[in-house]
């Protein structure tokens, strides 16, 4: 597997980017039949990695699970995603880390889509993380709040249509605020549940000089929606189970209960008030530029070298 990137079933727009600009700016063909494995972007830098002697990272970032065993391995960056993540790869690099960007490649997305939209005035684009929409109530939680609900798991010419259609943006998911600040709409970052890794949006803004600020955001479930009748029935006693010494921790956990109508709308004003506070952040787009220029250099040399 000499190229190599994570491909959620579900569809998710900051993996699916891979296939489009991998595919544009490399020999994909030739990097397949190589020796080296060529790494995209993403929080791919684990022990998840598959085995290679020779690793090359293009604009990859680290974190989740256990680092990786770089021992008798030879690794490389055309790119990386962050301060953090050189860091992270510091004692292993082959090469001057100067000679490295440090930029996520999802800002390379504007040469392959052209932005395709006008912006509605005042529209506010909601764009939940993708393991927030399979729990959430984010559909509804748009609905009531009137934004316009940008799915992540919409393929990229769908989802970037979407996002330049809105004036502004609210986002749990980092590259939602990486592709907002590529196509220069202005964003904001929020948390509601617990599966957000903040290390990460720290890495990527970093790397920009971005003061980042993500505001906390109460969370909403779907609990049981959707679900068989059975499934409902246990997910019901297992939740009253949990409640008592009755409860077996080998049992499957159920879904959070669903939210109710309070909790809704605690969420949506909390929406809202970021929404009224019209904080919404922009890298300095010289900088962004300067790294590209930085970014596509290092494409060619890779390509004259290795592609």
């Amino acid at each position: 597997m000499p190229v190599y990137y994570f491909k959620d079933s579900r569809g998710n727009v900051g993996d699916d980017l891979n296939a489009l600009i991998l595919r544009h700016f490399f020999d994909f063909d030739k990097c397949s039949k190589a020796s080296y494995t060529l790494v995209g972007i993403g929080t791919l830098i684990n022990n998840r990695l598959p085995l290679s002697r020779e690793f090359i990272f293009f604009t990859t970032g680290y974190g989740y699970q256990k680092p990786p065993n770089f021992n008798d391995t030879r690794v490389s960056a055309i790119g990386l995603r962050g301060p953090m993540t050189l860091a992270k790869l510091r004692p292993f690099l082959q090469e001057n880390e100067s000679n490295i960007p440090l930029i996520d490649g999802a800002y390379l997305t504007p040469d392959l889509i052209p932005k395709n939209a006008t912006p509605e005035p005042n529209r506010v684009g909601l764009i939940p993380h993708v393991d927030s929409m399979q729990i959430g109530r984010w559909e509804e939680i748009a609905k009531r709040g009137q934004f316009r609900l940008i799915d992540p798991r919409l393929e990229p010419s769908k989802f970037i249509g979407a996002l330049t259609s809105c004036s502004t943006v609210i986002t749990e998911a980092m590259h939602g605020a990486i592709l907002a600040d590529a196509y220069r709409v202005p964003w904001a970052g929020f948390a509601a549940h617990s599966h957000i890794n903040t290390d990460k949006w720290h890495d990527w803004s970093e790397s920009l000089s971005i003061p980042l600020h993500i505001n906390s955001v109460s969370p909403v479930f779907k609990g049981d929606e959707g679900l068989p009748f059975m499934s409902r029935v246990k997910n019901i006693i297992k939740r009253t189970a949990q409640k008592t010494k009755l409860y077996n921790n080998n049992w499957t956990l159920p879904p959070v209960a669903r939210s109710n109508n309070k909790d809704m709308e605690r969420t949506l004003d909390e929406l809202k008030q970021i929404a009224a506070r019209e904080k919404y952040q922009l890298s300095d787009y010289a900088i962004v530029q300067e790294k590209l220029v930085h970014l596509r250099a290092r494409i060619d040399e890779f390509n004259a070298s290795k592609g």
